[in-house]
């Protein structure tokens, strides 16, 4: 269970006490507020600390991987060829390690950081073509086609970069589960009050039972052979709530998946 959802069961729980003893008459309403504002502020700060320690670990982590990546590297140079083979698993798992604990550190930033984004205007149809360009390429490597459309002057008050990774993790997660022949498209458009970006492809799917948790952190879709940290939906997530949007998906077993992300436009935020 996330921290988030004890401190609410922390909370509910402290008010409940309260409200027992002014029932019982040996306390007051005033003597309730105070008891229970105090509770909160030390739930609050206990959770702020935890967030914080995690960041910190995070942080401190990414330089000895580092280090030791840089040795491995050193070490393949001078070592039989027999034994390169060990060095590569090493590489590849030092490697890993980094993407998840960049992945925490970046969770961690994006929920706690005042200053979290950078927000101006940005043009969809613009975003989507960079996007389109930058991962055209790797869609080519996997003889998966890609392709993108928008509609003409959809505009939201965004930090550019961000969604650009929003996008970049839905098309990286598309292409882990599309096959060589399949496609992926990106498309943009205006819908009432909101621009709606639409992730789409003709992957495996995902299994009904599993589509009310993706989003969650460190949450791993079951499919063989396909590797992740589970922590990148949950980045996408939190990077579209903060422009006060949804993300949603909708799929089919062997048929693909649709993820819809929605802002509000510039004129409504």
């Amino acid at each position: 269970m996330d921290a988030e959802f004890t401190a609410v069961a922390l909370f509910f729980f402290a008010l409940g006490c309260a409200v027992g003893k002014m029932m019982r008459g040996t306390t007051t309403a005033m003597e309730i507020e105070k008891q229970v504002v105090a509770r909160t502020e030390a739930m609050t700060s206990t959770y702020e600390a935890q967030s914080k320690f995690i960041a910190d670990i995070s942080h401190e982590l990414q330089t000895p991987i580092a280090i030791l990546r840089g040795n491995v590297e050193i070490l393949e140079r001078h070592v039989a060829p027999e034994a390169k083979a060990s060095l590569r698993v090493i590489t590849a798992t030092l490697d890993s390690m980094a993407r998840l604990v960049g992945s925490v550190l970046e969770s961690a930033r994006l929920k706690f950081s005042k200053n979290k984004f950078h927000k101006t205007d940005v043009v969809v149809g613009a975003l989507l073509e960079e996007v389109y360009e930058d991962c055209f390429i790797l869609g080519e490597d996997r003889g998966v086609r890609l392709s993108f459309s928008s509609e003409e002057a959809i505009v939201v008050m965004g930090d550019k970069e961000k969604l650009k990774e929003v996008l970049f993790n839905l098309i990286s997660n598309a292409l882990k589960h599309t096959e060589p022949g399949g496609t992926i498209s990106l498309s943009g458009k205006k819908i009432v009050a909101h621009a709606e970006i639409i992730v789409e492809d003709t992957g495996c799917g995902i299994p009904p039972e599993q589509l009310s948790n993706i989003f969650e952190r460190f949450y791993r879709i079951d499919s063989s052979g396909i590797t992740g940290t589970g922590i990148g939906l949950h980045i996408c997530r939190q990077i579209v709530e903060g422009h006060d949007g949804t993300i949603t998906v909708e799929s089919e077993l062997g048929a693909g998946s649709r993820f819809t992300v929605r802002i509000p436009l510039k004129d409504l935020v």
